[in-house]
């Protein structure tokens, strides 16, 4: 699936280059510290755009895989001021292409 394909509320599995970070930040949810990241990324046909990540374990694959091509599993899209919002949610995850 490419990103031009995504409709709101739907689970995908989502095969992308991961280009840049956007923003990093840390939430204070129930006391717990929770790690953010927005990433922009671009599929293979070349769209470009940009997905939230959760948790300290997405954060550090983001880090170790930059400008390289990942797998977004499980990942959540809404609508959000007219646009796809794509976000790892509770579920979502990074799994690295082995090369």
């Amino acid at each position: 699936m490419n990103l031009n394909e995504l409709k709101p509320n739907e689970n995908v599995d989502l095969k992308v280059k991961i280009l840049r970070k956007v923003d990093e930040s840390e939430i204070d949810k129930d006391g717990k510290k929770l790690k953010r990241i927005k990433i922009e990324v671009e599929d293979e046909e070349g769209t470009v755009g940009e997905v939230t990540l959760w948790g300290q374990e997405n954060y550090t694959k983001v880090h170790n895989n930059l400008e390289k091509g990942v797998w977004l599993k499980k990942m959540w899209t809404s609508s959000y001021e007219g646009r796809i919002s794509i976000s790892s949610g509770k579920f979502g995850y990074i799994k690295e292409i082995e090369e």
